[in-house]
C-alpha cells in the first residue's frame, strides 16, 4: 500500500528557517537532501506541521 500524503500544506519561515536542506549539483532547485540538525538548541524549533 502506499502512504498518501497531504498537499498544500504550508509552513512558516520560522520553520522552513529550522531545516537543513542541502542541494544536490544535478537541478539543485529540486533536488536537495534533509539532513539532521547538529545542535541542541536548533532542535526547540517548532517543525510540527499545521493540520486542517
Amino acid at each position: 500500500m502506499r502512504q498518501q500524503y497531504q498537499t498544500g500544506v504550508k509552513i512558516s519561515t520560522q520553520q522552513m528557517a529550522g531545516l537543513k536542506l542541502v542541494c544536490n549539483e544535478n537541478l539543485p532547485l529540486w533536488n536537495y537532501d534533509i539532513h539532521p540538525r547538529e545542535t541542541d538548541s536548533e532542535s526547540e524549533l517548532p517543525l510540527s506541521l499545521p493540520t486542517t
